[in-house]
């Protein structure tokens, strides 16, 4: 086999919003030099690519060359397939060596990679074969002798946790010259999915330098998103030859909304002085999931003979293994229940998602308990659907901190279908409603009053106390200096008495609110009172 040479060409960051999807479906290359640059596709046959183990297919109209192979995993215990890559090396030299892999869910999510140079020690890593977008991944940098003595080899060992296909497509072997050349670990953009505020995701971005003299990162650059931002390390640095550093690129977005940007990387390469690279996010209403594959005590299956299922609600930025189900006409009574560990008390979006299927209950029994005294509700669901993540709405509710929460799936006998189903519940945050105690007095104040809130100026939290001398509705509330409404308190009838209540720094929603002087006001009756309070992040 000859060496093949690439030639990349740069795509103008003028042109990433009009072929986002574009850029998430097919491989998109940079370099804009020449390269000797050799692949071994999965097509090659030997002696350049070689199989082991269970009968493998070809998936076609999906992989580097059209299509790629697969192991289908029945049983997730059927393991130690292999599948090895051998270049024919023309030029001895270090190689920036990389394997291929389509976009695809359900594979093995931890599988093991080998890299061996003839006349050297092999190098191992684990790598998830589940990516939202096709790729090629580096295998790092290794000196590689003239021939066909070198192999990269992967196996399907034990560790996986997850998926039901073992995956292999082509490999790709860049000759890394003399002075520096900068290579990074993707080239595609990189989805972060949703991400529930006010929380931040991390993705790491390896940045190679495959050439023989040092690289210089000068600047990790973003777009005018806002959300993006450069973690570690501080900059600049320098990269070694035939060596690599991780950056940490982390999305905090900062509203209820998708966020398109762009990284780029500054270094002194001199053909690539600047790479791009596409990042995608979305911005979502703070949430819990509770999954069945975590068990217990998220989710308990109390009634009922319950069984694995490989069909699973494929949703962005959500790690599911599978689904559950039991077969409605021998165990009618079914009953499965999710508890969410809820941090804040708040009103509550409840939603659930199964996977594709048309053999399930048409009227599954939904049972949502909300905890604090509150009465059940209940919801017929029809669980049928032909998506492979569609949250479906059940209602929503009040919820209470802690484990009290609960939503029960049941066959109450009144739905056709052959299975009941279980898979994800998730629970979204719509507005926030703080906990508010009563302290206990010997007698009845005289006067209503606001105290002055402890500790202040605060970071995490600060508690608010007050009296009110009768019964009556009492409003107390959080402004900011634009006398902008931050977070309603309290805004209910109350009994006389003193009472307390804590304020996180967030507002309605449950986000972050930044540093700065607020003001807290009460109303109760005729009298107003209000007081300042400082939060130092």
């Amino acid at each position: 086999m000859s060496l093949a040479v690439k030639v990349y060409a740069h795509i103008t960051l003028l042109l990433w919003p009009l072929i986002w999807d574009l850029v998430f479906s097919i491989q998109v290359s940079a370099q804009i030099v020449q390269r000797e640059t050799l692949y071994v596709d999965d097509s090659a046959g030997e002696p350049y690519y070689a199989e082991t183990g269970t009968t493998w297919a070809t998936s076609q109209f999906i992989g580097w060359n059209g299509s790629h192979r697969y192991v289908a995993l029945d049983d997730p215990t059927n393991i130690n397939q292999t599948a090895r890559w051998t270049p024919e090396i023309t030029t001895a030299g270090y190689y920036a060596v990389a394997f291929y892999v389509p976009y695809t869910s359900y594979a093995r999510n931890h599988v093991l990679y080998i890299v061996s140079s003839l006349g050297s020690v092999s190098d191992s890593s684990w790598h998830d074969q589940n990516y939202n977008s096709s790729n090629f991944i580096n295998l790092g940098v290794h000196y590689l002798p003239q021939g066909s003595g070198s192999f990269v080899e992967v196996v399907n060992d034990s560790t996986s946790t997850f998926g039901y296909n073992f995956r292999a497509d082509a490999t790709r072997y860049i000759l890394g010259p003399d002075e520096r050349d900068i290579e990074p670990g993707r080239r595609n953009g990189y989805d972060y999915g949703e991400v529930p505020l006010p929380d931040s995701k991390d993705w790491v971005l390896r940045i190679y330098n495959i050439g023989g003299t040092a690289l210089t990162v000068y600047e990790i650059a973003f777009g005018s998103s806002g959300a993006h931002s450069l973690s570690e390390p501080n900059l600049p640095i320098d990269i070694e030859p035939r060596s690599y550093e991780d950056f940490t690129v982390r999305f905090r977005p900062f509203a209820e909304q998708n966020f398109d940007d762009t990284v780029r990387v500054i270094s002194n390469d001199a053909d690539e002085p600047s790479i791009p690279i596409p990042l995608k996010g979305k911005g979502v209403a703070p949430f819990i999931v509770v999954n069945d594959d975590n068990g217990p005590p998220g989710y308990v299956e109390e009634v009922g003979e319950w069984r694995d299922s490989a069909g699973r609600a494929d949703c962005p930025g959500i790690a599911n293994i599978g689904s559950r189900y039991t077969i409605q006409a021998t165990h009618p009574g079914a009953r499965a229940t999710f508890t969410p560990e809820i941090p804040m008390a708040g009103s509550y979006r409840i939603e659930f998602a199964l996977p594709r299927t048309s053999a399930a209950s048409d009227n599954a029994l939904h049972i949502i308990c909300p905890g604090g005294g509150a009465a059940p509700d209940s919801v017929w669901i029809n669980q049928n659907s032909d998506s492979d993540c569609e949250w479906r709405l059940l209602g929503i509710y009040d919820l209470v901190p802690g484990r009290e929460n609960s939503v029960s799936v049941i066959d109450d006998g009144t739905g056709s279908g052959y299975v009941l189903r279980t898979d994800l519940m998730k629970f979204s945050l719509c507005s926030a409603v703080p906990v508010v105690s009563e302290i206990p007095t010997k007698e009845v104040p005289q006067t209503c009053a606001l105290l002055q809130n402890y500790p202040n100026p605060f970071n995490a939290s600060s508690e608010i106390r007050y009296r009110i001398s009768e019964d009556g509705y009492v409003s107390l509330r959080v402004f900011n200096i634009w006398g902008q409404e931050v977070q309603n308190l309290v805004g209910a009838q109350q009994t006389a008495g003193e009472y307390k209540v804590k304020w996180d720094g967030r507002d309605d929603r449950g986000r972050e609110v930044a540093s700065g002087l607020y003001f807290c006001r009460l109303k109760a009756g005729d009298f107003p009172k209000t007081v300042k309070m400082v939060l130092v992040r």
